[in-house]
């Protein structure tokens, strides 16, 4: 049987709360806090995953180096730039750059963690994509091409020897950070290439391989 709390006594210093709290179930009461202790808890993760989600979208919105886009997304903005430098008449150098992990020379190492993406640690990846964002202009695009794993980049009014310093600098940080095969090769607007595709095939075919591997500590 339920056992219900009534007031009976107004000499009873507790006959105010019992008799607000009425038919209240004794026996509920307990189950009822702990209930609207675990709602205050799931209110309270949910407003503060949403307010994680608001600083990342201005996050996002605030800094043009969130992220290295796909080379497909991006071909709007590189064809943007590409028709530019034809208007204007300038230069525009176009970089491809491949590398590849190698596993045995830091085998365990803290640095590359456990999970692996194309054979590759996934720590290794954020750190050659923190390299290629943070160390160019503002006006440079770094793309990243899935289907043939490589990164592709374009310098806008750049020639192809600025472009090879430019990308030399990056080989260097990548030296520092990484141990990795590193090929890469560049082509000039308008001299070697009219469109895109032709440029990038171009700096394809000139890929040259240069190793990075370097003691991390």
């Amino acid at each position: 049987m339920t056992t219900m709390i009534y007031a009976h006594s107004s000499s009873d210093p507790s006959f105010g709360m019992r008799e607000w709290l009425g038919i209240l179930p004794l026996q509920n009461l307990g189950a009822n806090l702990m209930l609207a202790g675990l709602f205050c808890a799931v209110f309270f993760l949910y407003w503060k995953n949403r307010k994680v989600a608001r600083d990342l979208k201005k996050l996002r919105a605030s800094s043009w180096n969130w992220a290295i886009h796909s080379y497909r997304a991006s071909l709007p903005s590189l064809n943007a730039e590409l028709e530019r430098a034809r208007r204007y008449q300038h230069k525009l150098a176009v970089a491809v750059i491949s590398l590849e992990h190698e596993p045995e020379a830091h085998r365990g190492n803290h640095l590359f963690g456990n999970s692996h993406t194309n054979g590759r640690p996934s720590n290794f990846i954020f750190v050659v994509d923190a390299i290629l964002r943070d160390n160019l202009r503002h006006t440079d695009i770094v793309t990243y091409d899935f289907a043939n794993d490589r990164y592709i980049l374009l310098f806008p009014e750049t020639t192809a020897a600025d472009g090879d310093c430019a990308v030399g600098r990056l080989r260097t940080l990548l030296f520092k950070r990484v141990t990795a095969l590193v090929r890469y090769g560049l082509a000039e607007f308008p001299n070697e290439g009219l469109i895109i595709d032709d440029l990038v095939n171009m700096a394809q075919s000139r890929c040259t391989e240069h190793v990075a591997s370097v003691t991390l500590s």
